[in-house]
């Protein structure tokens, strides 16, 4: 992007040590790199350092979001770091001390800002170690974004899962005028494509569906007690079933829920150690997760 408005596109960049780095463009291509900072602090994430530019809260002044984890750390010690701009100049990035956004906590984090559920807000498209891409949904405003969950886009049904190390972009491959989802990874090193239609995003000609309601299970492992988070674009029932491994269904829920994210408590203390799943149904769909119980 042009961050600096002179006509010439720069770059952006972090790298495995964590540091972040800017390459302004020229009339003669790309400068030498240069180190970017953060209240006189050199911005580190520790490792794999992935930097996004946006504008925050909306008053046209470029902010930073970027993720990282610490050197050594695990795969749910990573973070989202938000450095604000210090509103001196629109023609540069000078930003002030960070602030964790605190809802996720994945590593080797890369992240695309897109209104993926077209309310006219900035959600979150995010990808990791584990090969899936996740749709955090603002429930915040344009201005003053609010993220608390984060659920597994899905494709032909099936959640999306590239292998390892997810890289996605949103961009009009087919330019249709229909955004699709480019992804890559470091388990077979290809290039998936993920085409937009009217109701959604898609895969090939048929595939992921418009995000109108989502499911993720959290606490899992558990001694008994978990907690789904259910998202529906709009207000309405939802019937839940846990199911053990066997099929046979052993809890049975029913809630009216209102539109956005609603968090939800179940109990599977009575029964065996082994695994469970959970099947949402919202009438016109159903999505399905996993538990595992533990003693």
């Amino acid at each position: 992007m042009d961050y600096n408005n002179d006509g010439y596109l720069d770059i952006l960049a972090g790298d495995r040590d964590g540091d972040t780095w800017l390459f302004n463009g020229s009339a003669s291509g790309l400068t030498t790199g240069i180190h970017l900072f953060a209240s006189s602090v050199p911005i580190n994430t520790g490792q794999n350092c992935s930097p996004r530019l946006v504008d925050w809260d909306e008053n046209g002044y470029l902010d930073l979001l970027i993720g990282g984890y610490p050197v050594g750390g695990l795969s749910t010690s990573g973070f989202l770091h938000l450095y604000m701009n210090d509103n001196t100049s629109v023609d540069e990035l000078n930003f002030t001390t960070y602030t964790e956004i605190s809802f996720w906590n994945m590593w080797r984090t890369t992240h695309e800002f897109y209104d993926l559920d077209d309310d006219g807000d900035k959600d979150l498209i995010l990808g990791n170690e584990d090969g899936r891409v996740y749709f955090a949904p603002n429930t915040g405003t344009n201005s003053a974004p609010v993220y608390t969950s984060y659920f597994p886009l899905e494709a032909n049904g099936s959640i999306i899962d590239v292998g390892s190390r997810a890289r996605e972009t949103i961009n009009d491959w087919n330019e249709d005028g229909i955004p699709d989802l480019i992804v890559c990874n470091t388990t077979n090193d290809k290039v998936q494509v993920f085409l937009g239609g009217e109701l959604g995003i898609e895969e090939g000609e048929e595939g992921l569906e418009a995000v109108t309601c989502l499911l993720a299970v959290s606490g899992s492992p558990t001694s008994g007690l978990f907690s789904m988070d259910v998202y529906m674009q709009n207000a309405g029932a939802v019937s839940v079933s846990v199911f053990d491994s066997q099929g046979r269904m052993v809890n049975d829920y029913s809630w009216s829920l209102p539109a956005g994210i609603s968090t939800m408590n179940c109990d599977i203390s009575a029964f065996p150690s082994g695994l469970y799943f959970v099947a949402a149904d919202f009438g016109y769909k159903v999505l399905t997760d996993r538990v595992v119980l533990i003693r």
